[in-house]
């Protein structure tokens, strides 16, 4: 028989077991750089272009190599995307497998969404004023005195993004699609102190970087670098007094389902993500993880394979064995600082909600509102357990409320892509709890509940999911609140 005591303690086992994060470290998985036990020696990297290339490289510029792989955390899946220019200076070589289709579609209904001028659409700021820049490139450029140009082209004449064949000018369907991609590499980098703009900074330096969207080959028809692939990024150099001549980094949109503004988007921020030091989240077989779950809550991490997914989040390996563990958001902070938080997390220091006559609710988005003039009821969730309290009062009657996160602005249909997953409460006056809603196969939130006359707050959050399943960890981003209330 089995003893009460080792019952009892077989129980609490298997309960722990129960509760813990699914961080499963993948075996048979290698791993290099920042976090080995000892420096990093060219030894210790098995067969790989990229030791191979280190192999033929003057011993002094190997030794460079050798510094910049120590500084990040690589796996062995990483080896056959990483490469070193003839100096030295490490990068990715991203070829990334896109979907087959989209994902599950996003019913916007009649709704009409309105075209965006080519004024606006190259005016574009997610935080104006931020000392740190990222420069989305939508024009083409002369690329010269750069790393890319080295044993190459001295000058690259890369083209501007074209999707209808008049690369002269934009079209309102592209000028949509630039819109689109700012506001999608935006909320990547929404909870961070940084400004993603489609305006030219007067300077570039050590934090201000740019994404070159642009075709593979260039005007005179010679192979940008790296043509084959879909993006290209030196890693690990923002901040460094070299940052601008390893920039910009590459999104070549022609080989990204034609300039899809999901797919490029993704791609953007998946460089950019490596300018910032980050390496690829994959799994022992691949080294992009295309991600897990179905419908409205399927999810990917952005340094992986996050195309076909309605959740793209930023990741620190809480998956099915992954590779790399390696805390992204620490490090995206590390380089940019976190935003302030913009709105009260108590009772006390709630925001009061605007309200109209009539008892409605309603937020402007990027996509109607382009410079941010009306900042009613939006808002940002900007860190792990940030809550954000709005106040307001209504009469007896029904309070509907709906809180979506950025992908209800996106112009395009065919896939989210946002980062958080929105968890609202309602509560009384006195802050008891009346009424929750964190759908379990949808990212926002939905408040519907009859009600006396009295106060009122709604507190709004980033939440995880169990079925895809996924974390809060990233769950943070853009928000909107629209709906009525009795007036």
């Amino acid at each position: 028989m089995i003893r009460i005591e080792n019952a009892k303690a077989m129980l609490l086992t298997l309960l722990a077991m129960a509760l813990t994060p699914i961080t499963v470290s993948a075996q048979n998985v290698r791993h290099f750089g920042l976090g080995m036990s000892g420096p990093l020696q060219l030894h210790d990297l098995p067969a790989s272009r990229l030791r191979s290339k280190l192999e033929r490289l003057p011993a002094r510029k190997r030794k460079k190599s050798i510094d910049a792989l120590r500084k990040f955390s690589f796996t062995d899946k990483d080896l056959a995307y990483l490469d070193a220019d003839n100096n030295g200076r490490v990068l990715f070589v991203d070829r990334f497998l896109l979907p087959a289709a989209p994902s599950t579609a996003i019913a916007k209904g009649d709704m009409q969404v309105p075209l965006i001028s080519a004024r606006d659409a190259f005016s574009l700021h997610s935080r104006p004023g931020a000392k740190r820049i990222i420069y989305l490139d939508f024009n083409g450029m002369d690329v010269s005195n750069t790393a890319w140009n080295e044993g190459a082209a001295a000058t690259f004449q890369a083209q501007a993004y074209d999707t209808d064949g008049s690369p002269e000018t934009f079209s309102a369907s592209e000028l949509n699609s630039i819109a689109e991609i700012w506001h999608r590499i935006a909320e990547d980098y929404m909870p961070f102190n940084v400004d993603v703009t489609t305006k030219e900074p007067k300077t570039f330096g050590p934090t201000v970087g740019r994404i070159l969207i642009t075709r593979n080959v260039d005007k005179n028809g010679v192979g940008m670098p790296y043509s084959n692939a879909g993006g290209v990024a030196y890693v690990g150099y923002w901040g460094t007094p070299i940052y601008t001549y390893a920039s910009p980094a590459l999104v070549y949109y022609n080989n990204l389902s034609g300039g899809s503004a999901p797919v490029v988007a993704e791609a953007s921020s998946h460089e950019m993500g490596h300018n910032l030091g980050l390496s690829h989240d994959g799994t022992p077989s691949d080294s992009y993880y295309d991600g897990q779950g179905a419908g409205f809550v399927s999810w990917a991490p952005i340094m992986g394979n996050s195309y076909s997914k309605n959740v793209t989040q930023w990741s620190k390996g809480e998956y099915l064995d992954a590779n790399n563990t390696q805390d992204d958001i620490s490090i995206i902070k590390t380089n940019l600082g976190y935003r302030p938080d913009d709105h009260g997390n108590t009772l006390d220091t709630a925001t009061p909600l605007a309200i109209g006559a009539n008892g409605a609710i309603a937020a402007t988005n990027p996509e109607t509102d382009p410079y941010n003039a009306d900042k009613s009821n939006k808002g940002v969730i900007g860190r792990l357990n940030d809550a954000d309290y709005f106040s307001f009062y209504a009469n007896a009657g029904t309070i509907n409320i709906t809180v979506t996160p950025a992908w209800g602005a996106f112009y395009n249909s065919g896939h989210r892509g946002a980062n958080l997953d929105v968890l609202a409460t309602l509560h009384r006056w006195d802050g008891k709890l009346i009424q929750k809603s964190d759908p379990i196969n949808e990212t926002k939130a939905v408040i519907a509940k009859a009600v006396p006359a009295g106060q009122y707050f709604l507190a709004i959050r980033g939440t995880g999911n169990t079925l895809t399943p996924y974390s809060k960890y990233d769950s943070l981003g853009q928000y909107f609140i629209n709906g009525t209330v009795a007036p």
